[in-house]
Parts: structure tokens; sequence; C-alpha cells
């Protein structure tokens, strides 16, 4: 007891622990080693050519389980040498034929998108590498050419399995993101050998499925229809391809109708974001102000040019070039109003529609306080019109040989033609004006209700007169 009280201490207050020197780690003061995930460890291992499964049966059950590090993946992938990435061929190639087996036989939904985001980082950093000019390389590397057709066979059995049933929608998006990375590995897609087994294990009815179910469709229906056209040009005059053969013969109206309705979705946002130029001052005066104010002050063109989706007017215009059923749904007629539901029976003549031109409506005028019918091809019309008066660059040029090829297909066609004529089927189509010196542009274009012919004869005259320059592309007016 004396020895306690003298040094100063009690048994109610007990003697603090201390530590060994040895115990402490050396650095700075206050800092902590940053902890590395589970799954990093394991990529560690893939990338030093080991097998992380070995002695651990369920080892993949566990990996699945752990969240993509998409990241450190891709870094670490960019960072490989090519001869490292040829040296690994054994580890990748274990890793993606884990991730088929897991989408093939696991029905948990965790582990089938983590093996599908696994999928997608794997094969996207492996075609930027770059092997050479072809896919060979990396289909040997990623897959192996012994096994490459059965694990693609399975690979797409389960995609239209996931696709198909009653599954997340999440699921569903990391899918399509799936084909869309096969699909767009390559800058030129015919050269992308991988897609040969996407010929032989064909995705088609899949695709059809996502367009023809309303619910599906406005989920996926972009990504759907933006599939449908890579591959749809995939060696297209090269070698026959059963995408176009199945489009061709494609008399599926649901089907088509969709198709048609996500063509027309796209088109229609479009036109609603497309801002025409503002109104240009009058006199000397007024363009010497605004010469120097735009010196000073670069003009914001964001608002007027709004990004053009190739995907669809690619798609709109295979659409319509392979498949004769198509020009049905080009011309079917929709109310712009949303659609109520009815308390009572459907009378014969449905008075929310809006009435023919007659002698008390006069002709190029819209009757107010009524929705207003549209078609596709009015829509399509409206957007041609903006393309038109808007070119600029090769990429403009382009769009707009693409808009007049479409159109030249739709005046071959005999039933287009006649409806194109019909003056019983009136629409007002909007149609954008360019700017010129003896006109002011007008606000929201111009808008009739006439026959689509007439929206369609002015919108080539209207292309004819704005375009009168010695350096413009000859080719396009040779396409009217």
């Amino acid at each position: 007891m004396s020895a306690i009280n003298e040094e100063g201490e009690g048994l109610s207050s007990p003697r603090r622990p201390t530590h060994s020197p040895t115990l402490l780690r050396k650095g700075i003061p206050g800092e902590r080693k940053p902890l590395k995930e589970k799954l990093i460890t394991y990529y560690e291992q893939l990338f030093k050519g080991e097998d992380p499964s070995q002695g651990n049966p369920r080892f993949w059950e566990e990996f699945f389980l752990l969240k993509v590090n998409i990241q450190y993946f891709q870094t670490t992938m960019s960072e490989m040498k090519t001869w490292e990435l040829i040296s690994l061929k054994k580890s990748l190639s274990l890793l993606f034929v884990q991730c088929c087996t897991t989408l093939q036989l696991d029905d948990n939904v965790i582990r089938n998108i983590n093996a599908l985001q696994t999928l997608c980082v794997l094969l996207r950093s492996t075609f930027d590498k770059k092997l050479s000019d072809s896919s060979f390389d990396v289909i040997d590397v990623v897959i192996g050419f012994d096994s490459a057709e059965c694990q693609m066979r399975n690979l797409v059995e389960a995609l239209n399995k996931f696709l198909v049933h009653d599954y997340p929608a999440s699921l569903k998006n990391l899918c399509l993101r799936l084909l869309l990375v096969m699909l767009t590995a390559m800058d030129n897609i015919s050269q992308n050998m991988l897609l040969e087994y996407v010929m032989m294990n064909s995705v088609f009815e899949t695709i059809m499925h996502l367009l023809s179910v309303p619910d599906l469709r406005d989920q996926h229906g972009y990504d759907a229809v933006v599939v449908l056209t890579l591959l749809v040009n995939y060696r297209k005059y090269e070698a026959a391809n059963p995408y176009v053969i199945k489009l061709s013969v494609l008399d599926d109206e649901i089907a088509l109708h969709g198709l048609g309705s996500v063509v027309s979705s796209v088109l229609t946002e479009y036109n609603k974001k497309y801002v025409p130029p503002t109104e240009e001052p009058v006199g000397i005066f007024g363009h010497i102000s605004s010469f120097v104010s735009n010196m000073l002050v670069p003009v914001d063109t964001s608002q007027t040019r709004v990004k053009i989706d190739m995907a669809v007017l690619l798609v709109l215009y295979e659409a319509i070039h392979l498949n004769r059923n198509f020009i049905t749904v080009l011309t079917h007629t929709k109310s712009l109003s949303n659609p109520v539901t009815p308390t009572t029976p459907n009378p014969a003549i449905d008075r929310s529609l809006p009435l023919p031109s007659s002698p008390t409506t006069p002709a190029g005028k819209q009757p107010t306080g009524l929705p207003q019918p549209t078609n596709l091809l009015g829509t399509f019309f409206t957007f041609s019109s903006i393309i038109l008066q808007n070119i600029k660059d090769d990429s403009s040029v382009t769009h707009a040989r693409l808009c007049l090829v479409i159109i030249t297909c739709i005046v071959e066609d005999q039933f287009a033609n006649s409806f194109l004529h019909d003056p019983n089927m009136t629409f007002p189509v909007t149609l954008h004006r360019a700017s010129l010196l003896h006109r002011k542009p007008t606000k929201d274009g111009l808008s009739h209700v006439r026959p689509l012919a007439c929206s369609l004869l002015d919108l080539m005259v209207e292309f004819m007169i704005s375009h009168m320059a010695k350096n413009f592309k000859l080719d396009l007016y040779r396409s009217i």
C-alpha cells in the first residue's frame, strides 16, 4: 500500500495501458493508410496472371456480389503494354467465362448486374488497346477462339432472357448497354468480327418485343432502336445480313408502330428544343452595330444548335427502304391531345377531333381551340426544314443528304404518294424558313392545314431558294 501511495495512484484509478514502440506505425502522426477494397485485391491477382479462385469453390459467388470498380479496372488496363495484356489471356478469358456462367445459371440480380458491368468494362478496355486493325486478337485474348462460339451463344441467350422476361429495368438497361459496347467497339462496324456471333445468335425478336410492349418501349425503346440500326448496317453490302432480311419481311403491325413511335418521339423532341435565329436588325446602321457587337461579344449559338440523332435518321431510312409495310406507320394519324378515358360509350363521331377544311374554315389557317392531328410524315417534314436550313459543315451536309434520301424513298412509294396528294387528308406542318434579306424570319415557322404534298413542295422550293451559293454541295441538289 505504501508503494502505491508513493506513486500517487490508488486502486480506483487503473494504470493506462502502454504500447510497445515496435507496434506503432512510423509516419506522420494521425495519418492512416487507406484501406484497399477486397475486389481490388482480386483484380490484382487476376492482373498478375493468378487464379484467385483456387481452393475456394464459392469464390465467384462472392466475387460478383462486390460492386465493380470501373475506374480501377479501366486505369489498370490502359496502363498495360500490349505484350502484358496478351500474357494475361488466361486470366481475362477466365473472367469472361465466369461472367457468362453467372448470367446463364445464377438468378441473383446483384450478381447479374455486376457480371454485366464487368463484361462491359472488360470488352471496352480491351478494344481501346487497339491490338490490331481487326478484332481477331481481342476475341482470342478475352474469350479464346476455341470456346468463343459456345460462350457467345450462352451470353446472347442470357441477354434475351433478361430482356424478354420480368426482370428489373436496370438489368435490361445493362443488357442493351453491353450490346452497344460490342457494336461500337470499333470505328468501322464491318471490321468487328465479334458481331458474327450476334449474327448467328439473333436478338431481333427480342428487340421487336421491346418495341411492342408500351412500358418497355418507353424505358428501353431508344436503346433498342440504336441496337437494331447498328446490327442492320453490319456488312450490309458484303454478305447476307439476317437482320436486314428479317426487317424487310417484318409484318408485325404492333412492332412497326412501336418503331415509328420511338422515331416520332425523338424527332418531336428535337423540333421542340429547336430555337430559330432571332430577327436581324433592319437598315445599314443596324447591321453595322450588330457586326461590331458580335465582334466584341460572340453570339451564343448553343440554343439554336441541338444535337442531331443520326441513329434515328438511319433507322428511319432503313425501315422505309427495306420494309414497305412501314409506309402505313408514316401515314398513321394521331391527335396531339392527351387521350382521356371515356366514361360513356364512344359516339359514332368523335367530336374531340378537328373538323376538315370547309368554306367556314379558310385554307391555310388552323382552327383555334381544337387539337390538331399529326403523323410521322409531318413531324419529319418539320425536322427536315430545320436540317436543310442549317447546313454549315460536313456533318450537317451528311444529315441533309440523308433527309433528302428518305424523302426520295417516300415519294417513290405508290401508297405514300397517293396519301400525300389526298385532298381529304390535311395536316398542319410547321416549316422553318431561313432569314433572307428580302423577308423577315418567322418566330415559330409557317404552319398550314393542307395536304402533305403542298408542305413537301414548299420544303423543296425553300431549300433551293435559300441555298443559291456557288460553293454549295451540288450533290444535295441532285438528291431532290
